[in-house]
């Protein structure tokens, strides 16, 4: 996955990177004008987590969903929540409905690290509220799913990294929205894709 160089940091320097596009935002400025920059970082394959904690103190370089615990925050680490995070939750009384619902379709298209960066609370909140968009997030998530899952167990949540498709996330809440249940999840959990390709065809023998 192409994750704009300036997502990548501790949580400090990612918050600052983005404190721009946060008040383009503000200034009523369209999510479509946002430049994130034209370099990009590759976040792939395992990460040495035990090596990494043995040499250097520290983990660096996971693909983190949410800020989570503040352990990670001095961290060098691949932030795509930080704009969402900067946005909603430093200037909530500034960001109506409207403007919400915009950063979550703007998120569901374009580049697939926006679409990660909703994978976290920010996205969980979203559906908690706006359940019918559900199926939308699904449907974003199977046609970008070769990618997402090309970044393998980088993902984090918390303190916990993996496979996407072993982390509660946004998908996850999506998909029981949806009518998948727990046994679903733990069966499908190595291939997400085929669960949602299922949910989304109606073929769970427990979909109504």
């Amino acid at each position: 996955m192409e994750i704009p160089a300036l997502l990548h940091g501790t949580h400090h320097q990612v918050t600052k990177n983005c404190r721009g596009h946060v008040q383009h935002i503000l200034r009523g400025g369209a999510f479509e004008e946002l430049d994130f920059g034209p370099h990009a970082i590759i976040a792939e394959g395992p990460v040495d987590i035990v090596g990494n904690a043995i040499r250097k103190g520290h983990v660096e370089d996971l693909v983190l969903l949410g800020r989570g615990t503040s352990l990670r925050d001095p961290e060098t680490h691949f932030r795509v929540y930080a704009f969402a995070d900067a946005l909603v939750e430093r200037w909530p009384a500034r960001i109506d409905d409207n403007r919400l619902e915009q950063l979550y379709w703007w998120s569901f298209s374009g580049p697939v690290w926006r679409l990660a960066g909703m994978l976290g609370f920010h996205g969980d909140a979203l559906l908690q509220r706006r359940p019918d968009l559900a199926r939308a997030l699904l449907e974003r998530v199977g046609a970008a799913w070769h990618e997402l899952d090309a970044v393998g167990p980088r993902y984090c949540s918390g303190l916990f990294h993996d496979q996407l498709g072993k982390l509660a996330s946004t998908i996850t809440r999506a998909l029981g929205q949806l009518g998948a249940g727990e046994e679903d999840l733990d069966r499908y959990a190595e291939n997400l894709d085929v669960l949602i390709r299922l949910v989304l065809e109606g073929k769970l023998s427990n979909q109504t």
